[in-house]
């Protein structure tokens, strides 16, 4: 499987960190010096400047593994640098549809076929519920927490 860190960033440079999670250093410790508002500059000596992909294609990797991040503060201007640990499994349609087809092996039933328009479709609807560290998003409230529409 695929692993993340436990942060989200911004989908475009400057990419500022949105939210944080249980970051962990190397040795297992919590990492506490990321801060929200902070901007990821570089991903293991690679300088960030496109889009969020290639953030996620630096950052997402084996599990266990280690990743260096360089940041500049949003409070002081500095740049600093921190090693944090992948250990946050990331879930993918990919990852579900290749379970499924496991599981109907398993079951002596024919495995599941997913087309890729419908699995694009359903990964569109998780994004849109769930967020990058898997909390789930209350899709009815706009950004100031004020309810959007009709509760039906």
């Amino acid at each position: 499987g695929l692993y993340g860190i436990g942060v989200r960033v911004e989908a475009h440079p400057p990419h500022h960190v949105q939210k944080t999670g249980r970051i962990l250093r190397p040795d297992g410790t919590p990492l506490e010096e990321l801060q929200v508002g902070d901007s990821l500059t570089h991903v293991d000596g690679v300088r960030l400047d496109g889009a969020y992909e290639s953030v996620e294609a630096l950052i997402i990797r084996d599990r266990n593994t280690t990743v260096q991040l360089q940041l500049r503060s949003a409070a002081t201007g500095r740049e600093y640098s921190v090693q944090a640990l992948r250990h946050v499994p990331i879930r993918t349609w990919e990852s579900v549809r290749r379970w499924y087809d496991l599981r109907a092996e398993q079951m002596g039933k024919r495995a599941l076929l997913a087309d890729v328009g419908i699995v694009q479709a359903l990964e569109g609807a998780r994004r849109t519920c769930i967020d990058d560290l898997g909390a789930i998003v209350d899709v009815l409230q706009d950004r100031n927490g004020r309810a959007e529409g009709s509760t039906l």
